[in-house]
C-alpha cells in the first residue's frame, strides 16, 4: 500500500468586519493568521465606499489588511472593470485580466 502524500492542513472561514479599522480586523481575526486574504470588490470602480474612512477605498483596505496579516501574506484584490483602483498606498507585486475581472496581488511586508 502506497503511502498518501503529506498534506497541509487548510482551513477557511468567512469574516465580517470593517476593513479601513485594523484593530476591528485584529479583533475579528483573534489568534488566526491567514496566509491569503481574497477579496472581490462589488461593482469594481463604480464601488462607493461609506463610513468614515470611505475616501481611502481599494488603497485604504490593503493597507488596513497588510498592518494586521502576517509577514508574506498575499492580498488579492478582484473588482469587475479595466483595472484595480488603487489612486495612493502600496503598489500590486502583480496585476492581470481574467474575463471581465482585474485582479491585483498585493504581499504584505
Amino acid at each position: 500500500m502506497a503511502a498518501s502524500p503529506s498534506r497541509r492542513s487548510s482551513a477557511s472561514a468567512l469574516r465580517q468586519a470593517d476593513v479601513f479599522d485594523p484593530a476591528q480586523l485584529q479583533r475579528t481575526l483573534g489568534r488566526h493568521a491567514p496566509d491569503i486574504v481574497m477579496t472581490d470588490v462589488p461593482y469594481g470602480e463604480q464601488t462607493h465606499w461609506r463610513g468614515p474612512s470611505a475616501a481611502a477605498g481599494v488603497s485604504g483596505m490593503v493597507e488596513a489588511l497588510s498592518a494586521v496579516l502576517p509577514h508574506d501574506s498575499v492580498i488579492a484584490v478582484t473588482v469587475r472593470g479595466r483595472k484595480v483602483p488603487m489612486d495612493r498606498g502600496p503598489r500590486p507585486q502583480a496585476s492581470f485580466k481574467i474575463g471581465t475581472r482585474a485582479v491585483a496581488l498585493f504581499r504584505t511586508s
